[in-house]
């Protein structure tokens, strides 16, 4: 059972936090390498850290992501966590979003395992209600399961019903149900529209799972976001654009989240693309570059198709697309910490 107040306490916290976005990390104007230290993100165990890149950014078309993101590998590690800008009461009933896009590059094992966790740093057992995880597709080596679980210890994971490709960006929503004297509930969306609130049980763009346990004693509070690593059942994958949200009902904590009006960075007049439709030569303008940089260009899945690196000195490239498929394509282009994005329409 989770632990309860008084009644008085109860009302105090359900009367002054109706709602509030705890959590909108995106990485930007992080160094790259070790991920402790930059942003309050502190870290729980030894081994190997969590690291921020900015080589290959992610990319989704309706979501906001930053320039850089994190790292995981199959190691032993650190297990980093994010604390929230204020804490989750989880005393009362209420709804908890939280969103984020990750590209999982491989999975070595199709054994379901935590691997992204709400939780309660500063308990001294383990507090854990909401379990994310990545596994393999048993029998497809490149194919990968979404899943989610609801509680504590021997948690029960139950996975998506689509399958999804490696090397590829995916936006996940995940949505948990704090219910009082009752059981929890975690919802799990792979792709969801983020024009509306996605409906449980509702299939969304792609997958939906649904896991409930029954109650979980995981005490009074969260806190933080984590990231645990172990060993071959870490997948090798990039993260970005984390955000969490709570409000006493779905639809505040939706709208507090704030994806449905997320949009990607905004475009530059000094980053241009001719012509725009493209058949196949696609001309690039950018601010002449210092030192050497590099564009690239992603599918909507989010896929690198190309990686050209621009010599230092010059402000203008030509990109070959004809064996491109027809749709849309994000171009990105690079110089030191600079990241601009734009789209292109190959015909």
């Amino acid at each position: 059972m989770k632990k309860m107040y008084s009644f008085v306490m109860v009302s105090f916290i359900a009367l002054t936090v109706h709602a509030q976005l705890v959590l909108n990390e995106n990485f930007t104007g992080y160094t790259n390498g070790a991920l402790k230290g930059q942003g309050r993100w502190g870290e729980e165990n030894t081994g190997s850290q969590v690291v921020v890149n900015d080589a290959r950014p992610l990319l989704y078309t309706t979501y906001s992501c930053g320039g850089q993101y994190i790292t995981t590998d199959h190691v032993d590690g650190k297990d980093p966590y994010k604390p929230f800008s204020a804490k989750i009461q989880t005393t009362t009933s209420k709804t908890v979003f939280t969103s984020f896009v990750i590209r999982v590059n491989e999975v070595m094992s199709n054994i379901g395992f935590f691997y992204l966790v709400l939780r309660d740093t500063t308990a001294l057992t383990p507090n854990i209600a909401c379990r994310f995880f990545v596994q393999q597709e048993p029998g497809a080596s490149k194919e990968i399961q979404f899943g989610i679980a609801v509680g504590i210890g021997n948690a029960a994971f139950t996975t998506t019903d689509a399958r999804y490709n490696t090397g590829n960006t995916y936006l996940i929503v995940i949505r948990y149900d704090i219910v009082n004297d009752g059981p929890d509930k975690a919802f799990l969306w792979v792709n969801p529209s983020t024009v509306a609130e996605p409906a449980p049980g509702s299939k969304c763009t792609a997958s939906f799972a649904l896991s409930t346990t029954g109650e979980v004693p995981y005490g009074p509070q969260w806190n933080a976001l984590q990231l645990f690593q172990s060993g071959m059942y870490t997948p090798a994958a990039d993260l970005d654009a984390f955000r969490v949200a709570e409000g006493t009902t779905s639809s505040v904590a939706w709208d507090y989240l704030g994806i449905q009006t997320a949009a990607l960075p905004g475009e530059r007049t000094d980053f241009g693309l001719s012509p725009n439709p493209v058949l196949s030569k696609l001309k690039i303008e950018y601010p002449q570059v210092a030192t050497d940089g590099h564009v690239q260009i992603l599918n909507v899945q989010g896929m690198l198709m190309k990686d050209l690196w621009l010599p230092a000195n010059t402000n203008a490239s030509t990109i070959d697309m004809s064996s491109f498929a027809s749709g849309l394509y994000f171009v990105l282009f690079h110089n030191g910490s600079t990241v601009v994005v734009k789209k292109v329409l190959k015909q």
